[in-house]
């Protein structure tokens, strides 16, 4: 059996030597000609996913069990929008095949390195399948709907808030073994925070809403979110989080910002709209310098931060994330759009299609020269894959993210009326109720509509759509919502 640095270079040496047939384009208006592109690089992502090396639904060394979770979200989204379902039997069998013995994605095999972060990461996987309608796999006795899964997740965090340090926050690690335990990170509270804001909006329930507060709350009091609305990596518990490691990461900023916009929809709090907006002008003041989606945590050599392929895979969170953002708050359609159209034609020309046109093989570095590439060729000690490494799982499913998100979710004249998100009552209007029963449960109301997908019958926001193709009556005020304040919005 191959091991980790063999098989890295297996998997790599393959689409290297792989005839190229020509490098991809993006089109803006053509959506069967993106659907063509996404497919490819959604082809390459599965390629990766040679064998069920520790088991179902996690891709093989190098790639880590976060990596894996990061895959099998873009490849729901990847469902949701093009109709294509080839994929569905392997996404449906690795969300049910890392859940672990008590349904919680907790499964023994990752006790080593669990974080609060990882299990989050298909916590959240598990919840997008739900938003989107993915059907459950009938052979699956033991699960019955995505959104519990969800929820079971959420719910193993919440007796984790750490009052006896810090003043709360949940540790980075889950056990006392692991390495990072003595950490509090802008990730697992980011995550909890998104779950929560998402689980809101899905359920109806106000407890959610509050504890999403509070961790935000706790994040400003800690200072791993300042005054200008960076997002710091972490602190450690040792020195009761009295210093903050300063360095930034995309994927906590966009868990905010996306976490921000659905709790500023669901409450019409201005306060969160505010929230929303300075989170997103940070980011793209900082990670889109260029209107491309750049990591100077990795590219700044003076960092010391090896970029192996997990840090690739976050940004294909991020760039969903972002994409998702116009969605609960229209205003800040233009500039986010801005933004991924321009890193959605960087990462195509990156790409270039194999296998007679099958797949697509997709390098990451888009904002890094050919001529500079090479002082990227440290090793990382703990994955012997090469810093920065060009290829791979990360930088594959990155790129298929940045053209799903500024191909399918956004256009230049607003969000894709097609797009929507159902919630547990199978309705697919953004505004939820929220009320509270007074013994602990909730209840919600949708503003309008309902959606086949709560049955498992949605065929993606393409096939059923197009782009800029107004939907139906049936939930005309979902299309109002997104597309409010573009003059060129076609409603029919």
């Amino acid at each position: 059996m191959l091991g980790p640095v063999s098989r890295f270079a297996a998997l790599a040496a393959a689409l290297l030597t792989a005839t190229p047939v020509s490098a991809l384009d993006f089109p803006t208006n053509d959506s069967d000609a993106l659907s063509s592109i996404v497919k490819q690089i959604s082809n390459g992502v599965v390629e990766f996913d040679v064998e069920d090396y520790y088991g179902p639904g996690l891709f093989p060394d190098p790639y880590t069990w976060t990596e894996s979770a990061t895959a099998w979200d873009s490849l729901v989204g990847y469902w949701y929008l093009t109709g294509d379902t080839t994929h569905n039997a392997a996404v449906q069998t690795a969300l049910v095949g890392q859940l672990g013995p008590a349904l919680d994605y907790l499964p023994p095999n990752q006790s080593l390195h669990m974080s609060n972060w990882r299990q989050s990461s298909w916590a959240l996987a598990a919840l997008s399948a739900a938003e989107r309608g993915l059907p459950v796999e009938s052979e699956s006795e033991n699960v019955t709907s995505w959104e519990d899964l969800a929820r079971d997740a959420f719910d193993t965090q919440v007796p984790r808030w750490d009052d006896t340090t810090c003043g709360g926050g949940l540790r980075t690690d889950i056990f006392m073994f692991g390495d990072e335990y003595n950490s509090k990170d802008s990730l697992s509270q980011s995550t909890f925070f998104l779950l929560a804001a998402r689980l809101a909006r899905f359920t109806g329930n106000q407890t959610y809403v509050d504890l999403a507060a509070r961790a935000y709350d706790w994040m400003r009091e800690v200072k791993l979110i300042d005054d200008d609305f960076a997002v710091y990596y972490n602190a450690s518990t040792t020195q009761n989080c009295s210093q903050v490691d300063d360095t930034q990461w995309s994927q906590a900023a966009a868990a905010i910002a996306y976490g921000s916009a659905v709790l500023a929809n669901i409450t019409s709090s201005t306060e969160w709209a505010d929230r929303t907006t300075s989170h997103v002008e940070h980011i793209l003041n900082y990670f889109f310098p260029s209107d491309i989606l750049t990591s100077p945590a990795c590219t700044d050599a003076s960092t010391n931060y090896y970029c192996w392929g997990e840090a690739h895979a976050a940004e294909a969170s991020t760039l969903r994330w972002l994409s998702l953002v116009p969605v609960f708050q229209p205003a800040t359609h233009d500039s986010i759009h801005a933004a991924l159209a321009a890193t959605a034609k960087a990462a195509a020309d990156a790409c270039t299609t194999t296998d007679g046109g099958a797949s697509a093989s997709c390098k990451g570095l888009w904002s890094v020269s050919d001529d500079d590439e090479e002082q990227f060729d440290d090793d990382d000690p703990r994955t012997d894959v090469p810093r920065n490494a060009t290829i791979g799982l990360g930088q594959q499913v990155v790129a298929l993210e940045a053209l799903q998100a500024a191909g399918f979710i956004l256009s230049a004249d607003g969000v894709n009326a097609s797009f929507v998100l159902r919630t547990a009552n199978g309705t697919t209007a953004t505004t939820t109720t929220l009320s509270s029963n007074g013994d602990g449960s909730s209840s919600s109301s949708m503003s309008t509509g309902s959606a086949s997908g709560a049955s498992g019958t949605q065929t993606g926001a393409a096939a059923a759509g197009g782009l800029l193709r107004a939907a139906s009556s049936a939930w005309g005020s979902l299309v109002v919502a997104g597309l409010v304040g573009f003059a060129t919005a076609v409603l029919v």
